[in-house]
Parts: structure tokens; sequence; C-alpha cells
């Protein structure tokens, strides 16, 4: 199902709406929760290669705001970045070589 979606359930990441964001990356967080490790694995790659995980890097480490949808969407960015640890470590690894 995922492989499938590719690019364009990515891209919903980069939308200004952030309900649409935060739909995303809920759809996501399940998806690693519930996944099988193939598709786990799978995702990782996408994520890297489209540079979402980069995406939510930035919002959980960079965003101050005292407004609840912001807070909101900087804790759904951390807890993502926090289930994907070890993929953002080996790009973050290879950027660096």
């Amino acid at each position: 199902m995922v492989s499938d979606l590719n690019r364009k359930f990515f891209k919903l990441f980069q939308h200004p709406s952030l309900a649409i964001v935060r739909g995303a990356g809920l759809l996501m967080r399940a998806m690693i929760e519930e996944a099988p490790e193939v598709t786990m694995k799978k995702m990782q790659e996408m994520s890297l290669s489209e540079g979402a995980i980069l995406k939510h890097l930035g919002t959980a480490v960079f965003t101050q705001s005292t407004d609840n949808r912001m807070l909101t969407h900087r804790e759904l960015s951390r807890q993502l970045v926090k289930t994907r640890e070890a993929a953002l470590l080996q790009y973050l690894s290879c950027i660096s070589d």
C-alpha cells in the first residue's frame, strides 16, 4: 500500500495546511507502529529520498510557538523523528562523509 503512494504521500508533509500535515503524520505513525518490518524499511527509504524526515527534524527542533496547533505539530514531528532515529543517523553520517 505504501509503496503505491510514493511521492504523493510524502508531498502531503509539504502542504501549507497543518491539518493535512498532521493527518499525514498520524497515518505515517500508525503505519510505522503496525506495519511489518519490510514495509517499515521501505517507508524509511522513501522518507529519506523525499526529505520528509529532514522536514520533521527541522519542525521538531526549531518550532517555537505558543500556538497549540504548532505545538501539536512539533510533538508529532518529534515522535516521528524518534521512531526513525536510526535511519536519520545513518543518513546524516552519509552526508558528513
